[in-house]
């Protein structure tokens, strides 16, 4: 499951909080991830399809906790 809330900063800005839970064997045990996503869209022209996204993800183990945040960017360029 995952909640995905969205604010807009501007016109072309918005500010993006998520928090999605996965748990792929519900007959194991301490095999479930959560994870907190903190993330920034700039929307480079008025429809909406060339932007910046830049996102920070925070990732908690049940079991043995790994260090895999990961920070991510992309550029989406749309004609």
């Amino acid at each position: 499951w995952y909640a995905t809330a969205v604010r807009n900063l501007s016109s072309s800005t918005q500010a993006v909080l998520r928090y999605d839970r996965l748990n792929p064997n519900l007959t194991a045990k301490d095999d479930a991830v959560g994870t907190w996503t903190l993330g920034f869209n700039k929307f480079l022209n008025k429809d909406g399809y060339t932007r910046w996204q830049v996102n920070y993800e925070r990732r908690r183990e049940e079991g043995t906790q790994v260090p895999n945040d990961q920070f991510l960017a992309q550029f989406q360029a749309g004609f």
